[in-house]
């Protein structure tokens, strides 16, 4: 399992490093493609036209349809449809919120470990619209979640096109899933009923969060560029954390 997380957390920074670096230099940073194909995507996901993409909206929807069309241009098989796995949250109010998860699979090539698999995650709703008063008018305030969390989809995205173009060096799965919605731990339900083994489980889980690229300023000097959870173990935990200081030392 450590070393799954080892080769998981190399990716990891491999594609951050890619999209911070070209040639040894950061000036270059624009002429990458993996950074030109982050911007497409995040700009996508944080559009207007998505209206925040809260939990059970057209938005979300749209963006679960987005994430599925990536992943499976990255070679990724899709399955949990083009439109994500739908589920169904009932409410305090007795109304039945509708939401979604995308599943990308990835096999492993060990017949003995490919039923053991690795699950990336990224979340994939955020909070949508409010509506607030400016000079005695109400006007509609979009959250439009960049950082949160369409940099975390993009990054998810972009290990998905890693780990599909070295996927003969697995020997776990893997299932790269947009989660939704992001206030409850039900988001995960639809992954048991759609998993592609009936004998399948969980090693290593990995949530990814927040991929920021924010400059270093006298009130905050060393912020994280992203963040990584797992609920794996305590080695898993500590790779994680390391990963993130490693990123934001090596940022620009």
């Amino acid at each position: 399992m450590i070393k799954s997380a080892v080769f998981f957390l190399s990716l990891l920074v491999g594609v951050t490093a890619s999209a911070q670096f070209r040639d040894g230099g950061w000036q270059d940073l624009n002429d990458s493609e993996v950074v030109k194909a982050m911007k497409e995507q995040v700009g996508y996901l944080s559009s207007a036209a998505l209206e925040g993409r809260k939990a059970g909206s057209e938005g979300e929807r749209a963006a679960a349809e987005y994430v599925s069309e990536v992943l499976s241009s990255y070679g990724v098989d899709v399955i949990s449809g083009d439109g994500g796995e739908v589920f169904g949250i009932r409410q305090e109010n007795g109304d039945t919120l509708e939401s979604r998860n995308v599943i990308g699979f990835i096999p492993g090539y060990d017949p003995e470990m490919r039923d053991k698999y690795i699950v990336i995650g990224a979340r994939l709703d955020n909070l949508g619209t409010s509506t607030v008063t400016v000079d005695g008018e109400s006007r509609q305030k979009i959250f439009y979640g960049a950082n949160g969390n369409a940099s975390g989809l993009t990054l998810l995205m972009q290990l998905a096109r890693k780990l599909s173009t070295n996927s003969v060096l697995l020997k776990r799965s893997v299932l790269l899933v947009a989660f939704g919605p992001r206030w409850t731990c039900r988001r995960a339900r639809g992954i048991s009923s759609t998993a592609p083994s009936p004998t399948w489980r969980t090693s290593t889980p990995w949530s990814i969060s927040t991929c920021s690229a924010r400059l270093r300023t006298a009130s905050t000097p060393t912020p994280p560029p992203m963040s990584t959870s797992t609920a794996s173990s305590p080695a898993c935990r500590a790779l994680s954390s390391q990963c993130s200081r490693g990123l934001w030392q090596s940022s620009p």
